[in-house]
């Protein structure tokens, strides 16, 4: 079975908006063939580390810092790193 979902769902926040991520992160589950990325307003290097630390508590899908021309999979969320712009590929 191929790991590409079928959706992609993006979600943008403000740097204050990390709690209500946690929380909607929180309900999410797998086998819904979607993948998800997260665009934080946020500027300070190292920051992007700690919301894939803080999401990965709170759900069981996985969770990483997106890198440029990573393969997007399904039951994933991929967060983007600050001050950065991704191409990544479905």
């Amino acid at each position: 079975m191929a790991k590409h979902p079928s959706f992609i769902v993006v979600i943008g926040a403000s740097a204050g908006g990390l709690n209500a991520l946690s929380e909607m992160v929180r309900h999410l589950q797998k086998g819904l063939d979607t993948a998800y990325c997260i665009v934080l307003h946020l500027s300070r290097k190292g920051i992007g580390d700690f919301v894939v630390h803080t999401l990965s508590k709170v759900t069981s899908l996985s969770c990483s810092l997106a890198k440029d021309g990573d393969a997007i999979e399904r039951d994933h969320i991929y967060v983007a790193r600050p001050n950065l712009q991704n191409h990544d590929t479905a």
